[in-house]
C-alpha cells in the first residue's frame, strides 16, 4: 500500500509526518533545511551569450542565468532562521564544471562560518560530466569537469572529513553531528553512464549520467554503517540523490532514471528498498526529480519508508524544505521563493518569472530548437532525391521551412504529453 501527502502549494505548507522512531527517539529537537538540484551556473562559463548557449539553454529551458542569484537567496533564508544544520541532497553545479563547484563551496563556507554544519552529497550532474562546458556566442569548448576525487576534497568541509565512515566504491559516508543522530549520505549514482566524445570536441554524441545504481559492496557498507549507528544510540536519517521509490503509478515504467536501481535485474529497486527498511531507515530526503512530493511505503516488515523529495531551485516554483524533528515526529515546511528579482522580472514574483520562462518562453525556445532541427533533417532528406521523384515528393507534401515545421512538432509533442497522462 502508498499513501501520499501533496506538498505542491504555493505557500508555506506544514506537514507533520509521524514516522520516526521505531529503534530510537531524540532526546533533542534540531531544525534543519534541505536544498537540492541548485544547479548554480558560474558566470565565467558564459563568456558571451550567442547561439551556443542559447541552443543549450532551449534544450531543457532552466533558470541557469538565474541560478547563483537563486542559491545565494536560499542561502539567506537559511541565515535568517539559523537551522542547526543544511543538508544539500546532489546536483550542486549546471554540469559538474570544477569551477562551479568552488564556487559553491566558497557560498557553504560561509553559512558553516555561522555555525550551522553543512552536508552535501553529489548529483548526477557533479562529477565526470562531458556537458562541463564554456560558451562564448556561437563556440562551446570543454571547462574542467570534476573527478570524484575533486569532490571529495572540495566539499571535504561539508561532510568527508567529519565522516565517521566512508564507501570504499562510492562517495558515500556517514556521520554523526549530534549524540543521538547520524546521517547517512549516499552517493546513488551510476557515473559510468557517461559517454564523452570521440572526437575530444564537444558534439551530440555525448551523454550524462542520469539514473543510480547502488551495488551489493555499498549496500553491504550501508547495512553495517547503520546498524553501528543505531547500537550507539543514534537515529538515522538519509540522503540521497535519485528517487528512492516511484510516488505515482506509472513512475517506474515513464521516468525510470528518476529512481534508483530502477533498471538493474540483478538488485532491483524493491531490494534496495527492503534493504534500507530492514536495516532501520525510515525516512530518506532526496532530490533529481525536479518535484516536491512526500510519500512512503508499507514495508513487509510492518514498518514505513518515508521519502522527502525536493524541488529544484532552477524549473517552476523554485524553493526548498524547513525541517525539524522532535522526538519521534518531523514536520516538513515547503517554501517557495517569491522576492528574488531579476532584471527581466518586471515585477513578476520569482514562482511567477519562473513559471512563464519554463512553460512559456521556454516551451516556445524549445518548441523552436526541435523544429529547427527537424527541417534540418528534411532539407537534407528532400535534396538527396533524384529528380525523377520530384513529382512524387510534391504530393507527398513534405515540410521544407521551419514554419512549415513547426505546428507538426507542437501537435507531437501536445499527444506525447497526452500519452503520458492516459498512462498514468
Amino acid at each position: 500500500m502508498k499513501h501520499s501527502i501533496n506538498s505542491k502549494l504555493k505557500v508555506l505548507v506544514v506537514i507533520f509526518v509521524s514516522i520516526l522512531i521505531c529503534h530510537n527517539t531524540l532526546a533533542q529537537k534540531y531544525s534543519f533545511f534541505q536544498l537540492s538540484d541548485v544547479h548554480v551556473t558560474a558566470p565565467e562559463l558564459i563568456k558571451s551569450k550567442g547561439k551556443a548557449w542559447e541552443k543549450f539553454n532551449t534544450n531543457g529551458p532552466n533558470l541557469y542565468d538565474e541560478s547563483l542569484q537563486l542559491f545565494k537567496s536560499s542561502l539567506d533564508s537559511v541565515r535568517a532562521a539559523h537551522p542547526d544544520f543544511l543538508i544539500i541532497s546532489g546536483d550542486m553545479t549546471k554540469d559538474g564544471e570544477k569551477v562551479g563547484h568552488k564556487l559553491v563551496a566558497g557560498l557553504l563556507a560561509e553559512i558553516q562560518n555561522e555555525g550551522i554544519k553543512v552536508f552535501v552529497i553529489p548529483g548526477n550532474h557533479d562529477i565526470d560530466n562531458p556537458f562541463a562546458r564554456y560558451y562564448d556566442g556561437d563556440s562551446v569548448w570543454y571547462a574542467e569537469p570534476t573527478t570524484s576525487k575533486d569532490f571529495a576534497e572540495i566539499y571535504a568541509d561539508f561532510g568527508y572529513n567529519d565522516a565517521v565512515s566512508k564507501d570504499e566504491s562510492s562517495l558515500s559516508y556517514i556521520v554523526y553531528p549530534y549524540k543521538d543522530l547520524a546521517l547517512l549520505c549516499m552517493d546513488s549514482n551510476d557515473f559510468s553512464e557517461a559517454v564523452w566524445s570521440k572526437s575530444g570536441k564537444p558534439d551530440t554524441t555525448e551523454a550524462s549520467c542520469i539514473g543510480g545504481k547502488y551495488t551489493e559492496e555499498t549496500l553491504q557498507w550501508m547495512e553495517r554503517v547503520v546498524k553501528e549507528a543505531q547500537a550507539s544510540g543514534r537515529t538515522v536519517i538519509a540522503m540521497q540523490h535519485q528517487g528512492l521509490f516511484s510516488h505515482f503509478d506509472g513512475e517506474e515504467n515513464l521516468f525510470r532514471k528518476n529512481i534508483v536501481n530502477s533498471t538493474d535485474t540483478v538488485i532491483t529497486n524493491s531490494m534496495v528498498c527492503e534493504r534500507f527498511s530492514n536495516a532501520g531507515i525510515e525516512l530518506v530526503f532526496t532530490g533529481h526529480k525536479h518535484m516536491s512530493d512526500i510519500n512512503f511505503l508499507e514495508m513487509n516488515n510492518g514498518h514505513k519508508l518515508w521519502e522527502v523529495n525536493t524541488v529544484t531551485l532552477v524549473e517552476q516554483r523554485p524553493g526548498f524544505r524547513r525541517c525539524c524533528i522532535d522526538g519521534n515526529q518531523v514536520s516538513v515546511n515547503s517554501i517557495t521563493l517569491k522576492n528574488v528579482m531579476f532584471p527581466t522580472s518586471e515585477g513578476r514574483t520569482t514562482d511567477q518569472y519562473a513559471y512563464d520562462f519554463n512553460w512559456n518562453e521556454g516551451f516556445e525556445a524549445y518548441l523552436t530548437n526541435l523544429s529547427q532541427q527537424f527541417a534540418s533533417i528534411l532539407s537534407d532528406f528532400t535534396s538527396n532525391i533524384p529528380e525523377e521523384y520530384a513529382s512524387i515528393l510534391e504530393l507527398l507534401n513534405i515540410p521544407k521551412t521551419i514554419d512549415e515545421v513547426r505546428p507538426i512538432v507542437k501537435n507531437y509533442l501536445i499527444h506525447e504529453a497526452l500519452d503520458v497522462f492516459h498512462a498514468l
